[in-house]
């Protein structure tokens, strides 16, 4: 689109409207409806972040005040998120894997050459087609949270009751929490962490316990979605534990930090931005304010 940095309000307001039309078809496609929508929000330079607030928030006003143009999103966006396979985005994204440097490595460089193909029954594939430039992610990530919060607001609105789709997302979402809770309790504290000290050792127990409040509170929440009678359990429980491991995990890495050669630093407390265990209680802690009890 020419000139989108000097677009007068009217000429942003039109063009707005017109990256949200491909939702007015029902039958449609809901990826490529919000390929467009994005592309209308993406920066004109791919290395920086210019105007693309602007235009999102033009897009979320015009939702705002215009609910059936509103619903229409909402229903491509809960179609969208009831077709894919929603755990591997929830349960892995941000998290390394275990594999070594090489394989890593090497695993990098070879899709560098030869991209994997988007997989369009995965969450993460559909993703890659939303956010298809490589400089997607440092616009994206740029966006005010509050204008993030604004648009899923609306698309979360009226849709709680809706007992043909929430069931479907909420069952992806549990199972994404047991794959974090279990793997948070699968740490072995006092064998990476008793290296640090004795005072660690204590500390395993908050572990195994995460993963025990969590499958109670998966359970709870299962029976909920089959009868609307029984009453799921609170989350805060399992948010006080997640608290509590994210402390440990921060003691620890400042301990490790600090104890110069005579101490060996756990792997994954070495690199504060590459932490392999504080991600999944991010991501479990994430997921339980998601559900929202």
């Amino acid at each position: 689109m020419a000139n989108r940095r000097a677009m007068p309000r009217e000429s942003l307001v039109a063009a707005a409207a017109a990256a949200l039309a491909p939702f007015a078809d029902a039958a449609g496609d809901s990826a490529s409806a919000l390929t467009a929508l994005f592309d209308f929000v993406r920066p004109c330079n791919p290395d920086g972040i210019d105007g693309s607030s602007t235009r999102y928030t033009a897009v979320i006003e015009l939702l705002e005040v215009n609910p059936a143009r509103a619903s229409e999103v909402r229903r491509h966006m809960m179609l969208l998120l009831e077709g894919q396979r929603l755990v591997g985005f929830f349960a892995n994204s941000g998290i390394l894997p275990d594999t070594g440097f090489f394989t890593e490595f090497y695993r990098i460089l070879s899709d560098r050459v030869l991209p994997e193909v988007p997989d369009p029954d995965d969450l993460r594939g559909v993703l890659r087609q939303v956010l298809h430039q490589r400089g997607d992610w440092i616009w994206f990530s740029a966006l005010p949270v509050d204008l993030s919060r604004r648009f899923w607001h609306l698309i979360a609105y009226e849709t709680a009751d809706d007992d043909s789709i929430t069931p479907a997302i909420v069952g992806q979402v549990l199972e994404a929490m047991l794959i974090l809770g279990y793997r948070m309790g699968g740490t072995d504290v006092e064998g990476e962490f008793g290296r640090l000290g004795p005072e660690f050792k204590g500390d395993a127990g908050c572990f195994r316990e995460l993963t025990c409040a969590t499958q109670r509170y998966v359970d709870t929440r299962r029976a909920h979605l089959l009868d609307s009678s029984v009453k799921p359990l609170d989350s805060a429980e399992v948010q006080v534990l997640i608290d509590h491991c994210q402390s440990v995990i921060e003691r620890a890495r400042r301990v490790a930090g600090g104890g110069g050669a005579r101490y060996e630093c756990p792997a994954f407390v070495h690199d504060p931005a590459q932490c392999a265990d504080l991600a999944p209680a991010r991501g479990l802690g994430a997921l339980a304010r998601c559900l929202g009890c």
